[in-house]
C-alpha cells in the first residue's frame, strides 16, 4: 500500500488522478480531513466508486431522487439482507424495475455526485472559510495598491473599498468588470 502524506511540496488532485490513470491503478485512495475519511475506488485507472461515510450518495437515494426507480422497487430489491449496491442494481434490472442502460446512467450520475461532494465543500464549511477570510477582517494596512484585496460578494468590493481604492480597481480592471456585467463606477 502506498501512502501519500502532505509535505512541503503540494500536489494537485487532478495531477494525482492523471498519474493514477496513466499507471492503470487499481485499488483505493483514502482522503482524510479533520472531519472524516472518504475513499475513492479505482479499477484500471478509472474511478468506479467514491464513498463518504454520511451515506448521502447511496445508490438507492440517487436512483429514487433522480426518479430512475421507485422507492417500492428499491424496497423489493433490498429484501435480501447485506447486498452491495451492485447487487441491488442487478436485482432491480432482473425485476424489470429499470433497464441496464438506464441503470448505467444512474450509476454514472452517482459517481459524479460522489466526486462533486467529495471535492467541493459544503455550505457550513464554505461559510466558515468565507468568514475567516472576509474582507472586513483584513486590516487597512494590508489593503491597497500592490496588495491582495478580497471581497466575497459580487459587487461587494465597491461597498468595502474607499473611493481611492475603487478608482484603482476601476483603472486596473475596468474592462474586465464591464465584460463580467458590472456597471461602471
Amino acid at each position: 500500500m502506498e501512502r501519500v502524506d502532505e509535505s512541503g511540496e503540494r500536489s494537485s488532485m487532478p495531477r494525482m488522478f492523471a498519474a493514477l490513470y496513466k499507471r492503470g491503478f487499481t485499488g483505493r485512495l483514502e482522503i482524510t480531513d479533520a472531519a472524516e475519511k472518504s475513499t475513492i475506488f479505482f479499477r484500471k485507472g478509472r474511478v468506479v466508486k467514491a464513498h463518504k461515510p454520511d451515506g448521502l450518495d447511496a445508490l438507492e437515494l440517487v436512483l429514487t431522487q433522480e426518479r430512475i426507480v421507485s422507492p417500492r422497487a428499491i424496497e423489493e430489491a433490498k429484501r435480501l439482507p447485506n447486498q452491495s449496491e451492485e447487487e441491488i442494481a442487478a436485482t432491480l434490472i432482473r425485476l424489470g424495475a429499470t433497464k441496464k442502460e438506464v441503470m448505467q446512467v444512474g450509476m454514472a450520475h452517482q459517481i459524479r455526485r460522489q466526486l462533486l461532494r467529495l471535492f467541493y465543500a459544503d455550505k457550513v464549511r464554505m461559510d466558515a472559510v468565507a468568514a475567516e477570510h472576509a474582507f472586513a477582517a483584513v486590516p487597512q494596512a494590508e489593503r491597497g495598491e500592490g496588495k491582495e484585496i478580497r471581497s466575497a460578494s459580487p459587487g461587494g468590493w465597491r461597498d468595502n473599498l474607499s473611493p481611492a481604492e475603487q478608482r484603482l480597481m476601476q483603472a486596473v480592471m475596468g474592462d474586465e468588470l464591464a465584460a463580467l456585467g458590472y456597471p461602471p463606477a
